[in-house]
């Protein structure tokens, strides 16, 4: 008898794990369809994307120029997909919550579904961030470093897009950290204190994320990395409170 219940249960816990698992693959599914769909209506509004992209290269004397035949068309897919990731972000993270929603406490469901709302937030709030600021910032720096030793810039069209995108995408995320940060400590993976002792770990993290999405010159490099520690010391005080 003991061990038929044994293997009854067994059985019963197979069943739930592959219940979670195809309710798993159910929300990946459905992200990469919204993804798909994404990707094409920015493609179908590409020109609208390629005019917004390029405002950071206004008053300057550059022009993107292509190189290859099918660079263009090739640039117009890789950032129509980026697009499509910038704009999936928000359905991702409501597709996640909703995923681990039935696995949380009444009080955690109360404080995680807002943070996930701020964490979409933040993660525009970067980009926006970085294409208003950072990105500028770039373009400054480069063109001046370009002047003299009779060499002039051409850039390519598929380098820009690759750099802009980048600076986007990816200050975009690293805002996003905070938000994170909050939900870990709220369901007491992490604690505050424990991200106390990690200051000097992530200052160097700040600063490796600052000098990969940022120009080389050190203003433009302290132009996001000042802000990220300000989240993330903000951060640590609001988890002690948390707690």
């Amino acid at each position: 008898m003991k061990a038929r219940t044994h293997v009854k249960r067994g059985a019963a816990r197979r069943k739930g794990y592959i219940d979670h698992l195809e309710e798993l693959r159910r929300e990946i599914i459905s992200i990469l369809a919204f993804l798909a769909l994404a990707s094409v209506l920015s493609f179908l509004f590409m020109s609208i994307i390629m005019v917004f992209l390029q405002a950071p290269l206004a008053g300057t004397e550059i022009t993107l120029n292509y190189f290859r035949p099918e660079e263009k068309f090739l640039v117009y897919l890789k950032t129509a997909l980026l697009s499509g990731i910038f704009f999936t972000v928000p359905f991702a993270l409501f597709r996640f919550f909703a995923y681990i929603g039935p696995a949380l406490k009444k009080n955690e469901k109360k404080f995680v579904y807002p943070s996930g709302i701020l964490a979409a937030c933040m993660f525009y709030g970067g980009g926006f961030f970085a294409y208003k600021l950072i990105a500028p910032a770039a373009v400054f720096f480069f063109t001046t470093f370009a002047g003299g030793d009779n060499i002039s810039p051409v850039w390519g069209v598929g380098a820009w897009f690759d750099f802009i995108s980048l600076i986007i995408l990816g200050t975009g995320a690293a805002f996003t950290v905070p938000a994170i940060l909050l939900i870990l400590i709220k369901t007491g993976i992490i604690d505050a204190a424990a991200l106390s002792r990690a200051r000097p770990y992530f200052l160097i993290a700040v600063l490796a994320a600052s000098g990969l999405f940022s120009p080389p010159d050190i203003v433009s490099q302290l132009m996001l990395a000042v802000p990220l520690y300000i989240l993330f010391e903000l951060t640590i005080a609001a988890g002690k409170r948390l707690r």
